[in-house]
């Protein structure tokens, strides 16, 4: 259909070493997202590098695309040397844009899940209350059902059988042969 597909991100030679994951000291990892030219400067200072600034293999941005991969030989030791508590407390208060990479405890907890409805209650009688992921259709016009637990084997199969125009009589002989299970047996 004429899409085209991008390949797999090098993290070690990336088209941009500011567009680019980093490990953190303790195996987290953080996401700059530092704009090229606005960015560097103060990205720059905030990691305790103003150096890197007048360093003509990053002087600009297209050298700093051209010698990515050795900005990021740069980065690579100096984000392992620090935690993510460290990282993410220095570049907030120097306004560097970055994002932490969730582990799956974060994740499910995000509030941002519960806020845009993509993770809802999930009622299950006799059970403590749960979780789980919504579905992401929305239909124009139509109110969304909210998710519900999948029905048992078998379960609604009289009533789909009576909607496919199958009589009491027909299903009972399905039920008996075994072609159709009967829910709770």
């Amino acid at each position: 259909m004429g899409h085209i597909f991008f390949p797999q991100h090098d993290r070690k030679s990336p088209a941009n070493a500011l567009l680019n994951p980093y490990r953190t000291s303790d195996n987290r990892w953080i996401l700059l997202v530092a704009a090229q030219r606005k960015d560097w400067p103060g990205f720059a200072n905030a990691i305790g590098m103003p150096h890197l600034v007048e360093d003509s293999r990053f002087v600009d941005d297209r050298q700093r695309m051209l010698h990515a991969s050795e900005l990021v030989s740069i980065l690579d030791p100096l984000f392992a040397s620090q935690s993510l508590a460290y990282w993410k407390q220095l570049l907030d208060s120097h306004r560097v844009i970055f994002g932490v990479v969730q582990i799956a405890h974060e994740i499910i907890n995000d509030p941002q899940l519960a806020a845009n409805d993509v993770v809802v209650p999930l009622d299950v009688p006799g059970k403590s209350p749960t979780r789980t992921v919504n579905s992401p259709l929305q239909i124009l016009g139509a109110p969304k059902v909210n998710p519900s637990l999948a029905p048992h084997l078998g379960e609604h199969a009289g009533e789909i059988l009576k909607e496919l125009d199958f009589n009491d009589e027909e299903i009972a002989r399905l039920y008996e042969a075994g072609a159709v299970t009967r829910f709770g047996t």
